[in-house]
């Protein structure tokens, strides 16, 4: 899942998540909510904002996520020689608590 989250990412795609633990199944258990998928991943931007290089959490650490090549960008000066946790540029919504139903084209909407 890793490497089809980040692809998207790096291609561009609009991403948010969506928690659906809270969502009772076909017996009517729902389940704890899981971790936020994007906070496993993330990117460092190069000292110059030409580049970044994807990263995931391997326990504790993170290391240089080997499956995709740095990506040729142009980002803010505020944001060069940074690094950057996924989760805080992808939303991450819980279907129940935050109203899906009625809310999930806001978040549509609203994808980064």
């Amino acid at each position: 899942m890793r490497y089809e989250l980040l692809k998207s990412y790096d291609r561009g795609n609009l991403l948010f998540g969506v928690h659906i633990n809270s969502v009772p199944d076909k017996n009517r258990q729902t389940f704890p909510q899981g971790p936020n998928p994007f906070a496993c991943l993330g990117f460092v931007v190069s000292g110059d904002g030409s580049a970044l290089t994807y990263y995931e959490r391997d326990g504790p650490n993170w290391r240089i996520y080997q499956d995709l090549p740095a990506k040729r960008v142009e980002i803010p000066r505020q944001h060069w020689g940074k690094g950057f946790n996924l989760s805080a540029w992808v939303p991450c919504y819980d279907w129940t608590l935050e109203d899906g139903y009625n809310n999930f084209s806001a978040w549509v909407a609203s994808a980064k």
